[in-house]
């Protein structure tokens, strides 16, 4: 399980790089269209990657979360906490799914202390989800308002 958590993290780490892009100063407008559809072609390949690490190793886990190891609970817990880290923010919404189906599990087993813990890392994960799509709202409108400011919209 390991393994394809390290492929998978590997591929949102090329994504993260990817979408940064390196643009010299002084490029023409052709050549800054051309390099941001090289840099979106790569992005979208990297993107097809994951999906298949995830419909091949992941979803099949969580579709049947009652059968797992205790084991492959571990693994799961530790992806989505990595998935989740303030660090790393790799996916945080593939990660309240993973602390989700942690919690249907415990909740199945009646896990008193599992449930605690996962119903804590869902709020935790949910948080910060919210805060970090209102923060990326936020400054797109705050923007939208200096450039109104100036006449320039």
């Amino acid at each position: 399980m390991r393994s394809f958590f390290m492929e998978l993290q590997s591929e949102y780490e090329q994504i993260t790089l990817n979408q940064i892009g390196r643009l010299e100063p002084g490029l023409t407008g052709c050549e800054v269209v051309s390099a941001c559809k090289k840099i979106t072609e790569t992005i979208r390949f990297l993107r097809s990657d994951i999906d298949r690490i995830l419909k091949e190793n992941l979803y099949p886990m969580l579709d049947n979360i009652k059968g797992i190891s205790d084991e492959d609970e571990d693994d799961l817990f530790s992806i989505a906490q990595q998935m989740s880290s303030y660090e790393n923010r790799l996916d945080s919404g593939l990660a309240l799914m993973g602390y989700q189906k942690l919690l249907e599990r415990a909740r199945e087993k009646k896990d008193d202390n599992k449930i605690l813990k996962y119903l804590y890392w869902c709020g935790i994960t949910l948080f910060f989800f919210i805060m970090i799509r209102m923060t990326k709202k936020f400054w797109l409108i705050s923007k939208k308002e200096r450039l109104m400011q100036k006449n320039m919209i």
